[in-house]
């Protein structure tokens, strides 16, 4: 192995180590602002998924493909179970298929910004 490479599997490890940590560190964050500003769970109205029918065009906004407007489920962009709310800019339509496969995951980067942005607004 030289140095190089030994190098970039350092610079991955570290890499790899810090992912983890902001993994923990956001998912501690998204407990206490639960605690703080619990978000309640509301019905959806079937005017909300008509709307967000047409904003996407009649696609999922996970695979593109095309469906119909009572096959597409409402997906939480940041899972409700991480303290995400049911604002406009969380949910989208996403096809079964999808919503099954992506399950409660969540870019980190999102998370953060979403979770920065309920702690900001709690003043």
């Amino acid at each position: 192995m030289t140095r190089a490479d030994s190098l970039r599997a350092a610079a991955r490890n570290v890499e790899q180590a810090a992912w983890g940590e902001l993994y923990s560190t956001l998912m501690d964050c998204s407990e206490v602002l639960k605690e703080l500003n619990p978000i309640q769970r509301a019905n959806f109205l079937d005017g909300i998924k008509a709307e967000l029918h047409r904003k996407q065009q009649g696609t999922c906004a996970a695979c593109d493909q095309s469906i119909d407007l009572f096959s597409m489920e409402i997906d939480h962009i940041i899972p409700y179970t991480l303290g995400g709310g049911n604002e406009r800019a969380n949910l989208q339509l996403i096809c079964r298929a999808c919503n099954r496969r992506k399950g409660k995951s969540v870019d980190l980067l999102e998370l953060l910004s979403y979770l920065e942005d309920r702690y900001l607004n709690l003043r």
